[in-house]
């Protein structure tokens, strides 16, 4: 069992919306950076809320920079993540979690001080509203 501690950002998580994209011509539900539809190329395609949840499918430890900037480089967990809603993601994990694929994960938004929000994932148990436990 893996558990590793993505670094401490400067605000605190917000409980926002994942905002997807969603073909205007087939329906087909697409990742937030999505510019045209996979499955028949339309370029119309509208923001729409997302579950926020999902299940890990891959990940990998990458070195990234420490808070601070003047430390060692801290290890984090980038993954990809199936959300339910179909869609494939990469995102980094929050907090300490016992990575395996298909734990389920749920969205928070981390804030940086330029103001900018990006999504990160946490556990969450197969109840989706509680704490996956990571023992």
């Amino acid at each position: 069992m893996l558990l590793l501690t993505r670094p401490p950002q400067s605000t605190r998580p917000s409980p926002e919306v994942l905002m997807i994209r969603n073909c205007a011509h087939c329906a087909t539900l697409l990742s937030p950076g999505s510019s045209s539809c996979d499955a028949c190329g339309g370029k119309d395609l509208p923001k729409v809320p997302s579950t926020g949840l999902g299940e890990i499918r891959t990940w990998t430890v990458v070195d990234r920079e420490s808070p601070d900037s003047c430390g060692d480089p801290m290890p984090c967990l980038l993954a990809v993540v199936a959300l339910d809603d179909g869609p494939w993601i990469c995102t980094w994990l929050e907090g300490e979690i016992a990575v395996r694929s298909d734990q389920h994960v749920r969205v928070q938004f981390d804030h940086t001080a330029a103001g900018d929000r990006y999504p990160v994932f946490c556990a969450c148990g197969a109840e989706r509203d509680q704490e996956f436990p990571t023992d």
